[in-house]
């Protein structure tokens, strides 16, 4: 975190990090299962957690706008001052990559009565150099297991798509006349 003479206060950050466990909540993420492919197996489970974020780089930025008493564009009233200074501009911009998926073929093809079964790896390369919302993977890297048996794919094998997001806020801070180093905030 820096802040600036000139009015500008920048906070940057980058994480790096890596998550396992063998199930990663009861409220799990969209790509994650709830229960085991098989109940007898806990351990075959182990895998990037659901929450897992590889890496993560957010700044943040905020700008006092030099408006109002003792700024560089003054104003001399003390009524104008309440109403014209106190603002600032914000921004946060964030690139993530994505989460771990779990694939399912959606059927109970070991007939155990679930149907979160995970597919055979056919030993292509599931990931997509051109991701679509339409295709998010390679859908030709699986296919259904024989009747009856677990899929070989393990849990949160495969990386859903990474994201970018730009947040702007305007903010307007009032300070409370009654309530001394208390403020009020329009955003």
């Amino acid at each position: 975190t820096k802040r600036y003479s000139n009015g500008f206060t920048g906070l940057f950050s980058y994480t790096w990090s890596k998550a396992i466990d063998t199930a990663s909540a009861i409220r799990n993420q969209g790509g994650d299962t709830l229960f085991p492919q098989n109940s007898g197996c806990r351990q075959c489970e182990r895998a990037l957690s659901g929450f897992n974020t590889a890496h993560r780089f957010v700044t943040s930025l905020l700008y006092d706008i030099p408006v109002g008493k003792g700024k560089k564009l003054n104003v001399s009233n003390g009524f104008a001052d309440a109403v014209v200074g106190g603002w600032q501009l914000g921004s946060i911009f964030t690139v993530q990559t994505g989460f771990p998926i779990t694939v399912t073929n959606g059927r109970d093809r070991s007939n155990t009565g679930a149907f979160f079964d995970r597919p055979n790896a056919t030993g292509q390369d599931p990931q997509l150099d051109n991701v679509t919302t339409a295709r998010a993977f390679n859908t030709a890297a699986f296919v259904e297991q024989p009747a009856g048996t677990y899929g070989n794919v393990g849990r949160n094998t495969l990386i859903g798509p990474s994201f970018v997001r730009w947040d702007f806020s305007a903010l307007k801070n009032f300070r409370m006349p009654y309530k001394e180093g208390h403020n009020l905030q329009f955003r």
